[in-house]
């Protein structure tokens, strides 16, 4: 392959479908379990698709979402139809009056000598812990006298203590028939009943207790309001929504005179007294259920009044349902007589911002709001929040005198570079100025945050240095005010000014870390790896996260993975909460091609943070790469744990909605994806999933209705716009694609990174005339960083190449080489390779000779002379013995070893080409369409027809990958023609059009 050809791209991995396109086609079994364990572990029933405007921010709106269908039925059944409805337990006597008086009539029997004596050892076993023993003795004990209630109640106890309900249950069964009115026992048996969720049974056995209490012997009726509070309970899981409403009213309107007899049973209903305010509360959620809102209104304000819940929940709640009972007013005058007492708090913010949205008068609203913020000390986060509801001129006072107590505060900072506009006027340049410098001496190390939140928004950086050196002599403030100059110096890509800057910050102080960072940076991109590290060695804390990434970079540039490693164990074992720590280290150790490592690093870390979301989404990337044995299976596996450990977390509903799309459930899967981007309109991993199943599911209509109304919302979000980006790419609509392209270009580049792309955006797709014309314009200022002139020349070249344009190539050359003496060769050889694309070989070859002569070594030069006398079919031994040079210096370079199989192809020694020309395919990059005919031309030579015919096939599929439509290498140009040619001839059993073979005549 010539130097006129660019070296291929690597082709795709071909390992295949990933994870989930794996589970599109089969293992529904799986994904079915998955839509079951993630059902139970909701809970609440999923949300209404559609969003009840009244349901304030903060409040889960499954709490109070309305029932319906069979549900509703079901809620508002009386209790009296329940009872009816319900099957009565079989353990539960008919009439324990009667069964009562029977057990009593019958003579009392004495239980054996030795039971008593059982009886005895059991409970000193159970003394002393030895519960197994005791349980023996209690057995035994029961078979001489199967009838004894106190037996039978001893080994439920036990039973009960060992966590077994289910035997426990059975014994206290057997305690009824002998016992039927012993109210204690009766209770137990509905308790456990719940706590194995049978709550049918529940009700039945709390019911009886309701009925017999008056027949006990000794009735306690302390147990009364109890039974109240647990059938309500009851009633209430099993959604029996109206009656668990009545049994719970009883409980808490109960004028409790009697506590119960039982110390347990007593405390229990002390510590419900104690709750009640939370008990109003969730009945006022039930009436809300049942759409009773006047009631639920009833029931929050007596929350209210009894105390005893978060006040920011019961606001919430007030204020849905005034809103409900559309009154607004009275939403807003419950919200500020709750906020009356108190300073506004963050968790405030987002409700007093919802009901600017309902009240009738916004601006008497926002004045109350203002009045409390002055009468109270106002929490900074909230105040940040609120600012934007007042009028321009009071919301920036109120900023600047929170400023002025909080000058580091990155939010204010953040808020007065939005409303100040340091490119229209030099005063608001002045103000920005003084503002950022004043937190970057309050907080110096957090100097780089404030920085570049100043030059980020700076157009013109030559303005703002100058003003940062006219400000007056300040001994204390020299050093900052050089690594701000430094800063904007390296915005505009002016790196040595940068690390001369930040060098002379630290001879004044040498404790300014930021600098010492941004100082080690700089010299990494400049490939100073030494100056770098000792750099970094000056910082005290080498376990600061910020040098451990530095100096993780540094070390992965020079391949020092290993020394990698021993930084970031080091740092984890200082920061062991550190999860980015952790993922830094398992992404290391993939790269090392250790991914068994990286899993385990993975899942210890998992294991000691269960909840730790970014943890999980890296094991679920590592599996859907399938990067590790039995991937499909471990993905499963943590599916399930996400699932069970933390159901309602972003990951766990993200990865669900996941499966749900790849099983083609695409409206459960939508309505999910929906409900995230809800709770975070800025989820764009959860849009662009939700882009690509509306483009699988063939509905680009609602795709683009979707996109259209985010970018509406959010208008210059450049991750936004990248998503759309991606889209318009996958659907092929070039011309929006291009539009945004130029526009994300256009608004967040930098000069003069923005020039180069934008010129490279033009020329890749047929703009070349405006391309080079901007390029042109840059080229004429002399003050750029070597990498980007060098990057400007190729760039230009190509343009000048596409244009046919020799003698602007010439100049432009010729002005390179003056510039950038000490890299004449590479240059040297990107004149050469372009003027061979125009078609002008004699010159090319020319300057690539010149280039050769002073660095004979060249291994680009090298090949591609060489090919190029390969291919015409002249100087093959020199060819040879050139791209054999060439060879050497990079033996896995797919272009190189396809020049030396062409090589030999053209002297005739076919087994030799087949070879060389293999290995090329091998490599990286070598499954190109130049390459396989070469190597189907040579396997013909050789006498492999069937080979040969399946390679050019393979040559015709890669000739239709983008990568190669696309492509302006001059060898693809007629290809797929005589492609078409050889194979229909050689299926024809006919001769085929091979290239030539030019063999030296022998002197």
């Amino acid at each position: 392959m010539g130097y006129g050809t660019p070296t291929p791209a690597r082709s795709g991995d071909s390992r295949g479908e990933t994870i989930l396109n794996i589970h599109r086609h089969r293992d529904l079994n799986w994904i079915l379990i998955c839509v079951i364990l993630f059902a139970g572990c909701q809970a609440y029933p999923a949300r209404a698709q559609q969003i009840d405007p009244a349901v304030p921010p903060g409040l889960d709106a499954r709490v109070v979402t309305p029932y319906s269908g069979n549900a509703l039925q079901k809620a508002s059944k009386p209790f009296d139809q329940i009872l009816n409805d319900i099957k009565k337990p079989v353990f539960l006597p008919e009439d324990p009056v009667a069964l009562q008086k029977s057990i009593d009539d019958q003579p009392q029997v004495e239980p054996p000598i030795v039971a008593m004596l059982s009886y005895v050892q059991a409970r000193m076993a159970w003394e002393q812990k030895r519960l197994f023993e005791a349980r023996q003795y209690l057995e035994r004990s029961l078979t001489m006298a199967p009838n004894s209630k106190h037996l039978l109640q001893m080994l439920a106890q036990l039973w009960a203590s060992t966590g077994n309900l289910s035997r426990s249950t059975a014994y206290l069964e057997k305690v009824l028939q002998v016992d039927p009115l012993n109210m204690d026992l009766v209770m137990q048996l509905g308790v456990f009943a719940m706590e194995q969720d049978r709550f049918t049974e529940a009700i039945a056995i709390f019911h009886y207790v309701q009925l017999h209490m008056k027949d006990a012997p000794e009735p306690d009726q302390g147990l009364l309001p109890l039974v109240d509070y647990y059938l309500g309970v009851a009633l209430e899981r099993e959604g029996y929504a109206l009656a668990s409403i009545k049994s719970f009213r009883s409980f808490m309107t109960s004028d409790i005179q009697q506590m119960p007899n039982d110390a347990r049973q007593a405390r229990r209903i002390e510590l419900l007294t104690q709750q009640k305010g939370s008990l109003w509360r969730q009945l006022g959620d039930t009436y809300c259920q049942l759409q009773e809102y006047d009631q639920a209104l009833e029931s929050y304000r007596t929350a209210v009044m009894i105390g005893g819940n978060s006040k920011i929940d019961i606001i919430r709640r007030l204020v849905y349902v005034c809103l409900k009972l559309d009154k607004p007013q009275l939403a807003a005058q419950s919200t500020l007589e709750m906020l009356s007492d108190d300073p506004v708090e963050e968790s405030t913010v987002q409700l007093i911002q919802f009901m600017v949205k309902h009240v009738k008068d916004r601006d008497q609203w926002v004045g109350l709001i203002q009045q409390q913020i002055a009468k109270h000390k106002t929490d900074a986060s909230a105040m940040m929040l609120l600012v934007d509801l007042f009028e321009p001129a009071a919301a920036e006072q109120m900023v600047r005198e929170h400023l002025k107590q909080s000058p580091g505060d990155e939010k204010a900072i953040a808020w007065m570079l939005d409303h100040l506009d340091p490119n229209a006027s030099d005063g608001d340049l002045t103000q920005a100025l003084d503002i950022v410098l004043n937190a970057m001496m309050h907080n110096p190390q957090r100097a780089d945050v404030y920085s570049v939140m100043l030059v980020a928004k700076v157009k013109d950086q030559s303005a703002l240095q100058e003003k940062i050196k006219a400000l007056p002599e300040n001994e204390k403030a020299k050093a900052i005010r050089l690594y701000l100059l430094a800063q904007s110096h390296s915005r505009s890509s002016q790196i040595q000014q940068a690390r001369t800057l930040l060098e002379q910050a630290l001879e004044v102080d040498d404790q300014l870390t930021v600098a010492r960072l941004r100082l080690a940076v700089l010299h990494m991109a400049q490939k100073h790896f030494e100056l770098a590290d000792q750099t970094l060695k000056a910082i005290d804390d080498q376990t600061d996260t910020r040098v451990v990434n530095i100096r993780v970079q540094l070390l992965t540039q020079a391949n020092r993975l290993d020394e990698v490693l021993a930084v970031l164990d080091k740092a984890i074992a200082a920061r062991p909460e550190n999860v980015q720590l952790i993922l830094q280290k398992a992404r290391v150790q993939v790269s090392m091609n250790k991914p068994a490592m990286a899993e385990r690093t993975l899942l210890d870390a998992l294991n000691m943070n269960p909840h730790a979301e970014a943890i999980y989404e890296a094991l679920f990337e590592m599996y859907n790469e399938n990067v590790v044995p039995d991937a499909i299976e471990q993905y499963k596996r943590l599916m399930m744990r996400v699932l069970k450990t933390i159901p309602n977390s972003r990951v766990a509903r993200m990865r669900f909605a996941d499966q749900l799309s790849a099983s083609g459930e695409n409206d459960r899967a939508e309505k999910m994806f929906l409900e995230l981007l809800d709770e975070n309109p800025k989820d764009y991993r959860a849009l662009s999933e939700l882009l690509d199943m509306y483009r699988r599911g063939q509905s680009p209509e609602k795709a683009d209705q979707l996109l259209t109304q985010k970018m509406s919302e959010l208008p210059n979000d450049r991750l936004l716009m990248l998503v759309a980006q991606t889209h318009y790419q996958q659907l092929g609509q070039k011309d929006k694609w291009f539009e945004l392209t130029e526009l994300i270009i256009s608004q967040f580049d930098e000069e003069p990174i923005r020039t180069l792309r934008l010129g490279n955006l033009y020329m890749e797709n047929q703009r070349e005339k405006q391309g080079v014309q901007l390029l042109e314009q840059l080229w004429e200022k002399q003050e750029l960083e070597k990498d980007l002139g060098l990057t400007l020349v190729t760039l230009l070249s190509r343009g000048y190449s596409k244009l046919k344009q020799p003698d602007a190539m010439d100049k432009l050359f010729e002005t390179a080489l003056k510039r950038y003496p000490e890299h004449d060769a590479d240059l040297l050889y990107t004149w050469a390779q372009n003027l061979d694309r125009m078609g002008h070989n004699d010159r090319s070859e020319q300057i690539m000779l010149k280039l050769l002569a002073k660095h004979p070594d060249h291994g680009p030069a090298n090949n591609g002379l060489g090919y190029a006398w390969a291919n015409a079919g002249r100087n093959l031994d020199k060819a040879l013995v050139m791209i054999q040079k060439a060879v050497e210096s990079d033996p896995e370079n797919a272009a190189y070893l396809d020049s030396l199989g062409w090589v030999y192809y053209k002297l005739g020694k076919f087994d030799l080409a087949v070879d060389k020309l293999t290995l090329a395919r091998q490599a990286p990059g070598g499954d190109y369409p130049v390459i396989l005919d070469h190597l189907g031309d040579a396997q013909y030579r050789k006498g492999d027809v069937a080979d040969a015919i399946r390679t050019w096939q393979r040559a015709q599929h890669q000739m239709n990958q983008p990568e190669n439509t696309i492509s302006d290498d001059p060898e693809l140009k007629g290809l797929a023609d005589k492609l078409k040619a050889k194979i229909t001839a050689s299926s024809e059993e006919k001769e085929p059009p091979v290239a030539d073979v030019n063999i030296p005549v022998q002197q």
